[in-house]
């Protein structure tokens, strides 16, 4: 009664503040900063506020207060088409229907198991304490297996099993499936992968010898990063052509809406200089989350501080290269992801600020290649002496068999094994409670 009497809190007749829900998908560094959390969490409620595809969602976390877009691991859903009906692939509208029919607006839970390249989260939805999103899609023959995800999955045998289902009953996409033919043709695919993996085993076994001098412009998680060739005269390039962007400005357009993947100009938040970057995602409000290709790092910009990039510059090779550490790899594993931290900090003072050699171990098709970075200092290349000997040597990663790298030389890997076996012995960094990668 006083508080009414006084227009007190809710009494005062003040409409109430709505806080505004953060977005944990901004970009791949904000995401990375809750992955760990919501990982250990297990299932987390959820409210479904949009789907845009059969397997691509926008949720809400009300305990949390935010939002995030949130992709169904281990499957791939046709692509649903646009308003208008273009660009849609077939049953792309049907799985969209499907997951707007039983999640849309729904409260569900979630489990998280990874991100991707621009922000968005992966893992599974359940509908209830045992239905699964993907498992729904996959048996109603709405979406197909996606094995390289699906295989890091827990729920793998489930969502192999529900597209078993929809094969068998011929549903979906699965209408014309015919198992004898598909046994076929994976005999086939088989017997041609044996025959060119043993034409190339030879040059596979071949170690690669491509040094380069090189600076660590960006890193981008722990195994990720981007470099700069340390070379005089790309050095001079790249300072000519910054100093021509910052008055060569192209005025904007009216109606100026760059689309992902296309080239423009950047005005840097940090110095308020042009700089060459990509569109990677258009954001709500007119803003995008551009890469600037010449240094590697990203950010969000407003429309306002974007100009079209001239041809001129455009034409020029990116000074910037991704690449990532030769022969290792991070465990895909919740527990070994809390080490993800302490892994960049050991990184950031072995490589930044310093001139460093690089030898490219590989360069695969399509993927960032595949370096070990040495200390000039060292006089001659010692795998132990290397950055990536003392990650493993630390304890903060383990041998990437499969690795491209790996395959060209054996005897580089057994050498980072070794420093593995070491560091997990003695307990060092992600092995300091036992080995963190087995099964108990």
């Amino acid at each position: 009664a006083h508080a009414q009497e006084n227009k007190q809190g809710i009494h005062s007749g003040k409409p109430k503040a709505v806080t505004k829900a953060s977005d944990a998908s901004e970009n791949a560094t904000r995401a990375r900063s809750f992955i760990s959390h919501w990982q250990r969490s297990g299932r987390i409620p959820c409210v479904v506020e949009h789907a845009s595809a059969g397997s691509r969602l926008r949720l809400y976390i009300p305990k949390e207060n935010v939002k995030l877009t949130f992709v169904l691991g281990g499957v791939r859903c046709p692509r649903a088409p646009r308003k208008d009906g273009a660009d849609g692939e077939p049953l792309g509208a049907d799985a969209l229907a499907y997951t707007t029919r039983h999640a849309m607006q729904r409260n569900v839970e979630v489990e998280f198991e990874g991100i991707d390249k621009s922000g968005g989260f992966i893992g599974s939805v359940w509908l209830s304490k045992d239905v699964n999103l993907a498992e729904g899609l996959l048996e109603q023959g709405l979406a197909s297996v996606h094995g390289m995800s699906a295989d890091q999955s827990q729920h793998a045998n489930l969502l192999y099993a529900a597209e078993c289902n929809a094969k068998t009953e011929k549903r979906g996409m699965w209408a014309e499936f015919n198992a004898d033919e598909e046994a076929r043709k994976a005999d086939e695919k088989a017997k041609q992968e044996q025959e060119r993996l043993a034409s190339t085993k030879a040059d596979q076994l071949k170690p690669r010898i491509e040094f380069l001098d090189v600076m660590v412009s960006e890193l981008v998680s722990p195994m990720s990063m981007f470099i700069q060739i340390a070379k005089q005269s790309k050095v001079a390039e790249l300072e000519t052509m910054m100093a021509d962007l910052a008055v060569s400005q192209m005025p904007k357009p009216a109606d100026f809406a760059p689309k992902v993947g296309q080239l423009v100009s950047a005005c840097y938040t940090v110095g308020d200089e042009w700089h060459r970057a990509k569109i990677l995602k258009v954001l709500p409000g007119s803003e995008y989350l551009v890469s600037y290709i010449d240094f590697g790092n990203s950010e969000t910009l407003a429309i306002d501080r974007l100009r079209p990039l001239s041809s001129k510059f455009a034409s020029t090779e990116a000074h910037a290269q991704e690449a990532q550490l030769a022969f290792l790899n991070l465990p895909n594993d919740g527990f070994v992801s809390d080490y993800a931290a302490e892994t960049y900090a050991q990184l950031r003072q072995l490589v930044e600020g310093r001139q460093l050699v690089a030898n490219v171990e590989a360069r695969p098709s399509n993927a960032p290649i595949q370096i070990t970075l040495y200390d000039p200092a060292l006089g001659r290349p010692v795998l132990e002496k290397s950055v990536n000997g003392e990650i493993a040597f630390a304890g903060y990663a383990v041998a990437d068999k499969r690795a491209l790298s790996s395959l060209h030389n054996s005897s580089a890997l057994a050498q980072i094994e070794s420093l593995v076996d070491e560091a997990r012995n003695a307990h060092r960094g992600m092995w300091e409670y036992g080995d963190a990668t087995a099964d108990e």
